[in-house]
């Protein structure tokens, strides 16, 4: 799957594993064209260059949400665990 071509609907369906995996090609790609925009002038002003760099910006804004969310997610396992567990015990 290219980073290039999934969308943020597919992005968000990932589970945690395939998403850190996910996560770490994101950011050689986006390492690799910032790179590339900064060694090479012309790469400024070519419109697929922008437009992926503009593409790459959008998934890690995306990414650092969904990553948010399944911390959270998280975090109330264990609470609502506790919960049960006190409900249980009352």
């Amino acid at each position: 799957m290219s980073l290039h071509l999934i969308t943020i609907d597919q992005l968000m369906q990932l589970d945690p594993k395939t998403l850190k995996y996910a996560l770490g090609m994101f950011q050689k790609e986006l390492d690799g064209t910032l790179a590339f925009l900064a060694e090479t002038p012309e790469a400024r002003k070519d419109e697929q260059v922008l437009t992926d760099l503009d593409h790459l910006l959008t998934l890690r804004k995306v990414f650092k949400l969904r990553i948010e969310e399944l911390e959270a997610e998280q975090a109330e396992q264990p609470a609502m665990g506790v919960s049960q567990s006190a409900l249980a015990a009352a």
